[in-house]
C-alpha cells in the first residue's frame, strides 16, 4: 500500500483593470459611417472604472494504491478571489432629460468569493491494456467584473458593458459525477476510451429583463449537462487515425424570465419564460471529428480532418419556442427561426520537416467553401438587406444574426524550433 499527501501547488495571480468609455450622438450613412451631430455632450466619459482582481490558491493531492488493481485519488483545490471596483457611469438615455439625464451613478465594491473545492475518484486496472475509472469533482468561479457591474434589479443597464451598479453576486459551483473506460492495445495500435458525464451549475448567472431593452445579471439557480463521449484511434505504419463523437443534453434546471423581445413567444413586455428542460443555446447535442495523418516519407506528412456538428438554438430562443412566421404579443412579426443548422467542414494540412528544427507547412481550410455559423443571436436588425439603415426602431426586422464561418482560405508559412 502507496500514499503520500502531496501540496502540489501554490499560486498567487494579480490582475489590474481600467475601462473608460467615451460616447458621440450622430446618424448612420448607407454605408454606415457616422454622421457627426454637434453635441455638448459628445466625447465625454460616461464609464470610467478601475479594477483589481487577486486570486489565492492552494492545492493538495493523495493516491492511495492497495495493490496493482486498484487505486484510489482525492484531492482539494482552495481559492480566494478578492475584486475591487471603483469608478462612475454617466445616464445617457436621452429620454432621461431632465429626470436624470448625463448623472452618475458610482460603481464601487468590493467582493470576496472563496470556496475549497474536492474531488475523489479511483480507477481500477484489470490488465496494463485496460482501466475502469470513476470519479466526481467540484469546481467554481466567481463573477465576473461585467457581471457585477449589472447586478442591482434597482439600478438595471441595457448592455454588458453599460455598467449601472456593483452588488454582490453567488459563485457558480460545477459538480460532476463522470464513470469511464479506456484501453489501447499493444504498441498503441488501437486506442479507445468511453465515458459519461453529469454535470449540474448551481447558481448559475444568467441576464434577467426588467423592460424591453434593459435587465440585470442575476443567479438564476441550475443548469445541467449531461452525456458521454467516444474516442477511437489506432496507427499502423505511417498512417494515423482517430475519431471522437460526444452526445451532450445541456438544459436549464430552473424558472426565470428574460429579455427575448424578437422571441414570437415574448409577452408585451418582451419577455419570455424559461423553464427547466430547455435546452440551453449555442450548445450542439452532436458533435464529432475524424483525423486522418500519413507519413509519405520519414520527412513528408499529409493529412486532413472532418468536423460535424448538428444545429443549436440561438440566444434568444433560450424557451426553445419561438416559431418564423409568428407575431409576439408586443405585435412584432418575427421572420427568424431562432436555430442555426448542422454543419459538416473539411480540412487539409501537410508538413515537411527540412531539418529537425525547420518545417515548411500548409494547410487549406474549409475546403468546399462551407457556408455555416457557430454562433449568434434571435433579435432586430437595424439595416436593410443591402446594408441601408433602418432610422425607425419600429420598423426593425426582428431575424436572425449568427457570426458567419470563415471562407475557404490557404496558409503556408515555416517553423523553426530551438532546443
Amino acid at each position: 500500500m502507496a500514499g503520500a499527501i502531496k501540496p502540489s501547488s501554490a499560486r498567487i495571480t494579480v490582475t489590474l483593470t481600467t475601462y473608460s468609455e467615451a460616447y458621440q450622438y450622430g446618424g448612420l450613412s448607407p454605408d454606415r459611417a457616422l454622421i457627426y451631430v454637434p453635441s455638448a455632450f459628445n466625447d465625454e466619459t460616461v464609464i470610467s472604472l478601475t479594477g483589481s482582481n487577486k486570486i489565492y490558491g492552494a492545492y493538495l493531492t493523495d493516491t492511495l494504491s492497495p495493490s496493482k488493481l486498484l487505486h484510489f485519488t482525492a484531492s482539494v483545490r482552495y481559492n480566494r478571489n478578492t475584486e475591487t471596483l471603483d469608478g462612475y457611469s454617466i445616464d445617457t438615455d436621452i429620454g432621461d432629460f431632465g429626470s436624470g439625464f448625463n448623472g452618475p451613478t458610482p460603481l464601487a465594491g468590493d467582493h470576496t468569493f472563496s470556496r475549497a473545492n474536492p474531488a475523489f475518484g479511483f480507477t481500477v486496472t484489470p490488465t496494463d491494456a485496460l482501466t475502469l475509472y470513476a470519479d466526481y469533482n467540484q469546481a467554481s468561479r466567481a463573477p465576473s467584473v461585467i457581471e457585477l457591474g449589472c447586478a442591482n434589479p434597482a439600478a438595471p443597464c441595457g448592455l454588458p458593458n453599460d455598467f449601472a451598479s456593483d452588488p454582490d453576486l453567488r459563485q457558480v459551483v460545477a459538480r460532476t459525477m463522470e464513470l469511464g473506460v479506456r484501453g489501447n492495445l499493444p504498441d498503441q495500435r488501437l486506442v479507445w476510451s468511453a465515458d459519461v458525464f453529469h454535470t449540474v451549475n448551481s447558481n448559475d448567472i444568467q441576464f434577467v429583463a426588467t423592460a424591453t431593452n434593459a435587465g440585470y445579471f442575476d443567479n438564476v439557480g441550475n443548469t445541467r449537462r449531461q452525456g458521454l463521449d467516444l474516442s477511437i484511434g489506432g496507427k499502423e505504419r505511417g498512417f494515423h487515425w482517430h475519431v471522437t463523437y460526444s452526445f451532450v443534453d445541456a438544459t436549464y434546471q430552473s424558472n426565470f424570465e428574460v429579455n427575448a423581445a424578437s422571441n414570437s413567444t415574448a409577452d408585451a413586455n418582451g419577455n419570455i419564460l424559461v423553464q427547466p428542460g430547455d435546452r440551453i443555446p449555442l450548445i450542439p447535442k452532436n458533435t464529432g471529428r475524424l483525423v486522418l495523418d500519413y507519413d509519405l516519407t520519414p520527412q513528408w506528412n499529409i493529412g486532413g480532418n472532418v468536423i460535424a456538428a448538428s444545429g443549436s438554438y440561438l440566444h434568444g430562443d433560450e424557451n426553445n419556442a419561438n416559431q418564423a412566421g409568428g407575431t409576439n404579443a408586443a405585435g412584432a412579426y418575427v421572420s427568424g427561426s431562432g436555430w442555426i443548422s448542422g454543419y459538416t467542414v473539411v480540412n487539409l494540412q501537410s508538413t515537411y520537416h527540412i531539418t529537425r528544427h525547420v518545417q515548411v507547412f500548409g494547410r487549406l481550410t474549409n475546403l468546399f467553401d462551407k457556408q455555416y455559423a457557430t454562433a449568434g443571436f434571435l433579435t432586430s436588425s437595424s439595416f436593410n438587406p443591402n446594408g441601408t439603415f433602418i432610422p425607425n426602431p419600429n420598423g426593425w426586422p426582428n431575424e436572425n444574426a449568427v457570426a458567419p464561418s470563415a471562407p475557404r482560405a490557404i496558409w503556408v508559412g515555416m517553423r523553426v524550433q530551438w532546443e
